[in-house]
């Protein structure tokens, strides 16, 4: 038996005041929406001038790893430290909005296509915004030799060549508005081997997502993996169902000093690859225990191979996991990472507003692990659900 339960969360707004109009001031910018992001209320703010009106979208032929929505509101600030993480070249639009610090905030983006449509539906073609009747990059990807851009003129959407110097950037930024939420959690327990129907209490919920949840067993062979699902010791980040690749993070917090100050560790520097990182920091900083070390030791429902995150995979369990309401991370004390930035320092995350500061090595901070697996399953049986 595998235990299963109902995450069925629904979000409102506290009061019809919490929301600004389109092309409010607000947050840094001007007022473009709302989306709902796990138990949260969103708002959509895109800034009020362009940061370009010739920066390429960039690294042309080159295709960048994606999302199974790149285009989909929501997901603009992953697509931008994704291509940021994979592409070098200086000046592209993305690593503009990454850059940018604008009336307080450092948590630009470049918007993903739908986002950018949302841009143009409330406030372009209202005549709001002072946006120019030209073309503006997306951060959704089309190929390995195109992206795609939004007419603030027409509306349409269109693709166009990575190089091309000819487009305007603008950046766009996310705020919590609200987190009302309403609980509906029964567990209900399901065969692993023929498909079974089951009840849960009224009232009604509206499309309820499935977690695995402790304890199961790891010997079912039919899995449904998805973002936040349980597997494999910890919970998913990412799954790429095509080739069966993902990552997982642990459920739990643990409080580690980084390392010895003053040991400058070669080969500890990737924002990337926190696999690397650990295996560096392991070899070359003999103080045990260290954030590096904790990680590698873990040895859970017997599954090992964990290591300490580079800060892009732990802005992945940010924008995967915490900005949908999963994963209990706290928004109070900073994270490690495993990049170091010089012999005395290291690079944490913060999960308050997604920063990226650094800490001496010797101070005390939490850790989550994480490893990668890969698993192809075999055809799924189906969770009917009646109410």
């Amino acid at each position: 038996m595998s235990g299963v339960y109902i995450n069925a969360n629904r979000v409102y707004s506290a009061t019809e005041d919490a929301i600004p109009n389109a092309g409010d001031s607000v947050q840094g910018g001007l007022f473009v929406g709302t989306f709902v992001s796990g138990v949260a209320l969103m708002g959509l703010v895109v800034s009020e001038s362009d940061l370009s009106t010739n920066a390429p979208w960039g690294c042309q032929g080159v295709l960048i790893p994606e999302w199974p929505t790149p285009e989909a509101i929501g997901q603009g600030a992953l697509n931008t430290a994704t291509i940021v993480a994979n592409c070098a070249t200086s000046g592209i639009a993305a690593r503009l909005a990454d850059q940018l610090v604008l009336n307080g905030f450092s948590d630009w983006f470049l918007p993903s296509l739908d986002e950018l449509l949302e841009v143009y539906t409330n406030l372009a073609s209202a005549g709001l915004g002072n946006f120019a009747n030209h073309s503006y990059w997306s951060s959704t990807q089309a190929s390995a030799t195109q992206a795609s851009t939004v007419d603030m003129n027409s509306g349409n959407a269109n693709d166009h060549n990575k190089s091309q110097t000819n487009r305007h950037t603008r950046a766009m930024r996310y705020y919590v508005i609200d987190t009302t939420t309403f609980p509906v959690s029964p567990t209900i327990y399901v065969n692993s081997s023929t498909a079974t129907v089951v009840t849960y209490p009224s009232p009604a919920v509206e499309s309820p997502t499935f977690y695995l949840e402790q304890p199961r067993t790891e010997s079912v062979d039919n899995v449904d993996i998805t973002i936040g699902s349980y597997f494999q010791g910890g919970i998913v980040v990412t799954y790429n169902q095509n080739t069966g690749v993902g990552t997982i993070c642990t459920l739990h917090d643990i409080e580690a000093q980084w390392g010895t100050e003053g040991i400058l560790i070669a080969g500890a520097n990737s924002n990337t690859n926190g696999q690397q990182n650990t295996t560096s920091i392991l070899a070359q900083d003999p103080l045990r225990p260290i954030a590096a070390s904790i990680c590698n030791d873990l040895v859970i429902n017997g599954y090992g191979g964990w290591f300490l995150p580079a800060p892009f995979q732990l802005n992945l369990m940010y924008a995967n996991l915490h900005l949908n309401g999963m994963g209990n991370f706290s928004t109070t004390i900073p994270y490690w990472s495993s990049r170091q930035d010089d012999d005395v320092n290291s690079i944490t995350f913060n999960f308050s507003d997604g920063s990226t500061p650094s800490a001496g090595k010797s101070d005390q901070y939490i850790v989550r692990a994480m490893r990668s697996f890969t698993y192809l399953p075999t055809p799924q049986v189906n969770l009917i659900v009646s109410q």
